[in-house]
């Protein structure tokens, strides 16, 4: 395709690839475009000096599965989305190739001893604590409310009538359940630190004082859904590590 081809027309105002490539350009996207191209390009190097083979009927399966998610039934509507995107059924191929070298690097690399490994490393990372809090003007207000909660004011009776936040306030302060790292760093430190049923702060939240229950902790459990985010988790770390020493 050279950069004078015309892709279409607006009322006979031809669209060239050149005017193309330009609006990549002014968006930021033509940066991000040959940013996959390089990732595409590691996927390949790494899956040829890990000798992992394209198996063919495991490729006719993710290519029939992938022209069925496209609607692509037939050889019509086949030359019409080339058509449409400026591709050929060859180049389309060549990109679910790609996809299913870089998901048989990924089950290379993150393995199920991998997996295992890193969840026994970051057993305490993964957990997660459920939230109520309640929103106050000031520390003197936050303080005050605080000692009622010590001598026996259940917190959710106190957030539905002192919070400032209308949402959480309906809910008795429930916030929901947060992973280590999701929120603010001083929030975060101190109701990770806490025991359950604890109450956590003041704590100054930009013009507000801030007080929280952990009203429950869920240690991690290496299920299924676990497995799959961490073996993400594991292959994208080493995958941009290698891009980012890939040689020119």
């Amino acid at each position: 395709m050279k950069l004078t081809d015309v892709l279409t027309q607006v009322q006979g105002k031809p669209i060239t690839v050149a005017d193309t490539m330009d609006q990549l350009k002014v968006t930021g996207a033509f940066r991000n475009a040959i940013f996959q191209l390089i990732e595409q390009e590691v996927v390949r190097i790494k899956a040829k000096e890990y000798s992992i083979p394209v198996k063919r009927r495991e490729m006719e399966k993710l290519l029939e599965e992938r022209r069925r998610m496209a609607g692509l039934s037939d050889p019509r509507t086949v030359s019409a989305f080339c058509r449409q995107n400026g591709i050929t059924w060859d180049q389309w191929k060549e990109q679910v190739t790609t996809d299913y070298l870089r998901q048989k690097l990924k089950e290379r690399i993150a393995g199920p001893t991998e997996v295992e490994t890193y969840f026994e490393h970051h057993r305490e990372e993964l957990k997660r604590v459920c939230l109520a809090r309640i929103v106050c003007q000031n520390r003197e207000q936050a303080d005050a409310l605080k000692a009622r909660i010590d001598a026996g004011s259940g917190f959710s009776k106190m957030a539905r009538k002192h919070s400032l936040e209308p949402t959480s306030r309906i809910a008795g302060g429930y916030l929901g359940c947060f992973q280590r790292g999701t929120l603010p760093a001083t929030v975060d430190h101190a109701v990770f630190s806490a025991d359950l049923n604890a109450v956590v702060g003041p704590l100054q939240q930009k013009d507000h004082w801030v007080l929280y229950r952990v009203s429950e902790i869920i240690h991690a459990e290496l299920n299924d859904g676990l497995k799959r985010q961490i073996a993400e988790r594991i292959f994208n770390l080493w995958f941009r590590n290698e891009v980012l020493n890939v040689r020119p």
